[in-house]
């Protein structure tokens, strides 16, 4: 159990603290040992900070009051869905030339995905399994941008995230064709939520395009 501060902002946190310890139960699989720390260190910041204000000078012209009052409800489990390449192309640019990951209610959908072969000097793939596969590479990257001391919203991302896309371009690497994250949701029940997590590396001298949609 995460210990926080006593009173109305400890009961605004309380089902969020509620939903991670379930998560934590649920588990991931194969997933690196550094990672559940961060997590629950994230997990912590939140709970102290509860969801922004009006009050806080950032946010004083956005009132996130309308996503704080919708019941917490994050999707653990993979999504049954009906969508098949065909299906795709009612999204942009899912005819286009490239590679794409596609993720439906945050989870990865390789058979509608398309990526490079291993040895095209670029690494696309679902974060899920890059956090199996080179767990000391993201280690040092993916908490280095994305600073939960800065934002309730990258604390719960942070606590939360189960996949999510990654890119590692080597250097000099040029890309003409552009990358396309698809992140598509079926969800029916209020406050169903999914939390991606994005990481991309591009080295030295790298270029491509990433669309996110």
């Amino acid at each position: 159990m995460i210990a926080v501060q006593h009173g109305r902002r400890s009961e605004i946190t309380d089902p969020y603290q509620k939903s991670f310890e379930r998560f934590g139960q649920h588990g991931l699989p194969d997933m690196p040992s550094w990672l559940f720390p961060v997590r629950k260190a994230a997990m912590a910041r939140f709970a102290e900070s509860g969801w922004p204000t009006l009050r806080d000078e950032d946010w004083r012209y956005t009132n996130v009051a309308p996503i704080a009052s919708l019941p917490f409800n994050p999707i653990f489990q993979e999504s049954r869905h009906s969508l098949n390449v065909q299906a795709l192309h009612r999204f942009p640019l899912t005819k286009a030339d490239g590679y794409r990951l596609v993720f439906v209610n945050g989870q990865y959908a390789e058979a509608l995905s398309s990526t490079p072969p291993k040895d095209s000097g670029i690494q696309i793939q679902n974060l899920a399994k890059a956090l199996r596969e080179d767990s000391a590479l993201l280690e040092s990257q993916l908490s280095r941008h994305a600073q939960v001391v800065d934002s309730a919203f990258v604390a719960l991302n942070t606590a939360f995230f189960q996949d999510g896309a990654f890119i590692h371009a080597s250097p000099g690497i040029q890309m003409e064709a552009p990358v396309l994250l698809l992140f598509i949701s079926t969800a029916t029940y209020a406050g169903n939520s999914s939390h991606p997590r994005n990481l991309i590396i591009a080295e030295k001298g790298a270029k491509l395009t990433v669309v996110e949609s």
